[in-house]
């Protein structure tokens, strides 16, 4: 609920926390965001639509969670032709 106030966060890493739940879909509203960690916890469900509004974004890391699906079109990675790179 309070990530909206941090529009200018760039590194966000949170691994190893052991975080319950589901990906919050307000980390879609962190533009200044560069670089997420969310790797060694338990989060569950998919990622929000909401992460493909992270132009800025450059890497993700969410292995070792019970995550499932895909994560969203990153538009930088449309404009750039790059493609991120996933493990789980």
């Amino acid at each position: 609920e309070h990530l909206s106030y941090l529009p200018m966060l760039e590194e966000l890493d949170l691994s190893g926390n052991i975080i319950k739940g589901t990906v919050p879909s307000k980390m879609g509203q962190l533009s200044g965001l560069v670089s997420l960690r969310l790797s060694y916890n338990e989060l569950t469900g998919t990622i929000p639509d909401d992460f493909s509004d992270l132009s800025k974004l450059q890497l993700i890391q969410l292995h070792s969670n019970r995550i499932r699906g895909t994560i969203p079109t990153l538009k930088w990675t449309e404009e750039k032709n790059w493609k991120p790179i996933l493990s789980n």
